[in-house]
């Protein structure tokens, strides 16, 4: 600072400003930073008296300012920030009230996990936005956004928690708006982690609107019943000249909560991982062991990357080809994963070399600045976002998808790269004949079976995988997904074929040297013994017990120790495998098929969009056979939404539905025509699954094992008697839990089931539980329709009768590709939601009160009288009686349910006064002016 600042206090806000500036050499971290050029150091004691300056200059006269603040690491606010990237074509907001509504009660949502807030001590939250979205020409992009203070004191590392809970649930409340970026772009991660400035309000980036205060509210937690309070303030009654401080991040009286018990763990632990965590670059491994990389700083020129390059691969060990052959893939990838417009794919980039290896930050600084846009100042935040990369998460980023991108981007230059490796690795095989050896003759192979396994990895690494080194498992991924390859039979095959071919040609390669009459006579000998040890391994590779050795090496290299191959197969529930491709209705597109993907069941026939003028008869056929099956509209809208929510292996409605009705309704031809449609995704289970008790603990599932990655599962007939297991039921039908199963002599595996549970029945299984969470899930769909040979018009007890159509299974060949689009619309609209249908809860609240037979005995035998008494021995006789006359012998409520039940519909029984007043039984003797339970009483039905 000044002298003069020190001696004189600053009379305006620019020279305020002016007086805080920071040189060159002063070592103080800025606080402030001007986005067009400049850096300050305004102290805690000063910065009330900047903020003051700031206010009267700047906001009150709505002048021009680019200034950000620096967070604090401790003791200020909770700030967010929304980016949203659209299309071009988009010209107006997306977002609307609802939006900001549903974000801010997700936020609360989240901070109640996270802090312990009490009574009487109110928050405020802020809501800035801009007038209008900003279109970028040259980008082909409309952005917008949102910012938001909450007036909580937040550090960093519960900033970031808070921040991904968030990430975590947005889907469900933004789904809706037409993004091209993902949640994790729209969170700007950089404001939770400190790493980059805020914007202080009233200033802005050049060229660019303001953000402005929208919205203010004040919060104070209900410990009555756990949720908070809301005061809406008029953004015109916010006092600005005394308020105006709390609207900046480096605010430090904001109220401070302790955590919640269970989130200090959480917290600990990442903290604990955050320390561990390098702050630079310079402090990550380097190129080589136990040598540093440079860090960013160190970059002046595009020259120092080409440099710091070369030393890397320049070091690599020979095991380590990977690292290299990452780096020629990356580098041959199209402009449309750097240049403009490119965010997205170019961070996909990112994350995927660091999952391969940290020491690849430089690879992606190199492929960065093949853009025309690249500024070497911008190192020092993608290492901030490279530190940032989630490398624990399974279903991230691999080489795999590198190798995709490349492939399909890039596909002349991918083989270039791909054939360059398999020589290397056919040349490294070659090296180890001995030259000395050759030239005396020996006739030592020196080439083993691991040398040989490395060059058949090298060609097939993308397209086969051992799933279990014990049980010899295989898969080859082909048309789409990955499929079971018997102890890799096929891959196998190729030994004997593709590469004894590689070997010939190499031959070949080597041989032509023999015909160079410039070389000498023990050179030309040296190319004549390195032909003939080639023909030998050429024949060496069509003998059984050759190929099975480098079969049996071959396993480990194909085998992933990092990855648990089977559990990932068929475990991302918003995938759908089709034979010409995999449809994706979480992002609601249908792509080729990636082995990152993970599928290996499929439906088994083609998808191809619905065009409703192409399939218009195909169309018509399949709604007049739904209108047959469920003539009621209501009904009928509700199974579409119920049969497309079956392609999403979530179970958002954790439904098992039962369709129930006589025969001949159509319910089996339903069921058969949606197996023609899934295909592996539709399963036949056996009832046993939700009737009988769980398995014991390590005793073979089969059953259970069939059901992973299925998304309609059949159970048919109970038979008489049968009575759902409860436990079993929830288990399966949690859509979030996950269960255990095992194969005969196979090791277990876990899952969450996809499965939407479906039983078809004539009659109704026994409910005995009357818990709220099995009922609940239990929904009935009544199939009303009869199709018989001779229907009879406006029959009072089977109103809808239609004529009998022996020939229907044969149109679902022709149908099921039709269907699948159908329901694949619906999908994409409704992602696996199904609608609350009256019809649907009437029926299941009919099939609850048919199973609660201790409420039926109180509507048939009990009634309301003033002076009556009901004795528990009563109450007993009579209820055994009622039961014994009614269902037979067994199964019958015990004594203490029948009690209980009573205390609760009648109240505690009062031994003193003589039982439970008000009521008794109901004889036949009785005056019938006296009020049964069925009949009008101070009892609901509702209660019953």
């Amino acid at each position: 600072m000044s002298q003069r600042a020190k001696n004189k206090p600053a009379s305006n806000y620019q020279e305020f400003i002016g007086s805080h500036w920071l040189g060159k050499d002063d070592p103080r971290q800025p606080t402030n930073t001007r986005i067009t050029g400049g850096k300050y150091y305004i102290s805690d004691e000063e910065y009330p008296t900047f903020l003051q300056h700031y206010y009267k200059d700047i906001v009150a006269k709505n002048g021009d300012e680019f200034l950000t603040e620096k967070q604090r690491d401790t003791g200020g606010p909770i700030p967010v920030d929304c980016d949203f990237r659209y299309a071009y074509e988009v010209t107006e907001k997306q977002y609307g009230d609802k939006h900001i509504a549903s974000m801010i009660q997700l936020y609360l949502d989240v901070l109640k996990g996270v802090f312990q807030f009490v009574d009487k001590c109110p928050f405020p939250i802020y809501i800035f936005e801009k007038p209008s979205v900003n279109r970028l020409e040259d980008k082909q992009i409309t952005k917008d956004g949102i910012h938001m203070i909450i007036g909580i004191q937040g550090d960093r590392v519960t900033q970031l928690l808070i921040r991904q809970r968030v990430i975590e649930k947005i889907e469900e409340e933004w789904g809706d708006l037409p993004l091209k970026n993902s949640w994790e772009d729209v969170f700007d991660k950089g404001i939770c982690s400190g790493a980059t400035n805020w914007q202080l309000y009233g200033s802005k980036k050049p060229d660019h609107d303001k953000y402005v205060l929208t919205r203010c509210y004040e919060y104070e937690y209900d410990a009555t019943d756990g949720e908070f309070m809301e005061v809406k303030i008029p953004v015109k009654k916010f006092n600005w000249a005394v308020d105006f401080p709390k609207l900046s991040v480096r605010y430090t009286e904001h109220p401070q909560f302790f955590f919640k018990a269970d989130f200090i763990q959480v917290y600990d632990q990442n903290k604990l991982a955050d320390s561990k965590r390098p702050t630079a670059f310079r402090k990550m491994q380097g190129p080589g062991q136990g040598q540093m990389a440079p860090g960013p700083m160190t970059i002046r020129t595009k020259s120092d990357i080409n440099t710091l390059v070369e030393q890397l691969l320049e070091s690599l060990k020979p095991d380590e080809y990977n690292l290299r052959e990452a780096y020629e893939l990356v580098m041959i990838l199209p402009v449309d994963y750097y240049g403009e417009g490119s965010y997205l794919k170019w961070m996909r980039v990112g994350w995927a070399l660091c999952n391969i290896s940290q020491r690849l930050f430089i690879v992606w600084v190199a492929f960065s600045a093949k853009s025309s846009t690249f500024q070497l100042d911008s190192i020092s935040d993608m290492h901030d976002k490279w530190t940032g990369f989630d490398t624990n998460n399974n279903q991230g980023l691999t080489k795999r998808s590198i190798i995709y991108w490349a492939r399909e981007g890039a596909p002349e230059e991918f083989r270039r790269v791909n054939d360059n490796s398999i020589d290397y690795y056919m040349d490294q095989s070659i090296k180890h004949l001995s030259l000395n050896g050759l030239a005396k003759g020996d006739k030592n192979i020196g080439c083993g079976d691991t040398d040989i396994a490395k060059i058949l990895y090298m060609m097939y690494k993308d397209n086969y995988a051992c799933a279990a080194l014990k049980a010899d498992k295989w898969y080859r991924f082909s048309k789409h997904r990955w499929m079971e390859d018997e102890c890799g039979t096929s891959l196998r095959r190729h030994i004997s074929e593709q590469l004894r071919e590689r070997y010939r040609l190499k031959c070949d390669e080597f041989s032509s040297k023999l015909y160079d009459t410039s070389q000498t006579e023990e050179k030309l000998k040296v190319w004549e013994g390195l032909s003939n040890k080639i023909l030998e391994i050429i024949g060496k590779l069509s003998q059984t017990t050759h190929k099975d050795h480098i079969l049996k090496e071959a396993r480990e290299m194909f085998f992933d120790p990092d990855i648990n191959f089977m559990d990932l197969l068929d475990s991302n529930p918003y995938l759908l495998s089709c034979k010409n491709g995999v449809i994706d209705i979480k992002n609601r597109v249908f792509r080729a098929g990636r082995a990152e993907d993970y599928l290996s069941k499929s439906t088994n026939i083609n998808y191809t969009q619905l065009d409703r003028k192409r399939d218009a008869k195909t169309i018509a056929e399949i709604e007049d056979f739904f209108e047959k099956i469920f003539p009621n509209k209501t009904l009928r809208k509700y199974m579409w939404q119920h049969l497309a929510s079956v392609l999403v292996g979530v179970n958002l409605n954790q439904k098992l539905h039962l369709y129930i009705g006589n025969g001949e309704n159509g319910k089996s031809v339903l069921a058969d025509l949606m197996s023609q449609c899934l295909g592996d995704y539709y399963a036949i289970a056996p009832i046993s699954l939700i009737t009988q008790s769980r398995q014991k603990q390590g005793q073979a599932s089969p059953d259970i094992v069939a059901l992973k990655g299925v998304r309609f599962a059949c159970m048919q007939e109970p038979s008489a008697g049968d009575e759902i297991n409860d436990g079993a039921m929830k288990e399966l039908t949690s859509g979030v839990e996950p269960i255990k199963g095992r194969n005969l002599f196979s090791t277990p595996i876990t899952f969450v089931p996809q499965c939407k549970i479906v039983v078809c029945s004539n009659n109704f299984m026994k409910v005995k539980t009357r818990d709220h969470g099995t009922w609940r899930r239990l929904a009935v769909v009544d199939f009303e329709a009869l199709f018989t040979d001779n229907p009879i018009k406006d029959d009072a007890e089977k109103p809808y009768q239609y004529k009998k159509d022996p020939t229907i299974k044969e149109k679902f060949h022709e149908w099921r590709e039709v269907l699948l689009a159908m329901l694949v619309e619906i999908v994409f609209e409704t992602q696996g939601r199904v609608d609350a249908c009256k019809i649907v809860d009437d029926s299941s609240l009919k099939y609850k009160e048919g199973q609660d037979h201790i409420a039926e005995f109180i509507r048939d035998k009990v009634m309301v009288d003033t002076t009556g008494k009901l004795t528990k021995t009563e109450a007993t006789n009579e209820f055994n009686i009622w039961f014994t006359s009614t269902y037979g012998r067994g199964g019958s409520p015990n004594t203490k349910e029948v009690h209980e039940y009573f205390d609760k519909r009648f109240g505690r029984y009062n031994a003193n006064n003589g039982g439970w007043l008000g009521v008794r039984i109901r004889y036949e003797r009785d005056d019938t002016t006296i009020v049964s339970m069925g009949e009008e009483s101070d009892i609901s039905a509702e209660d019953l």
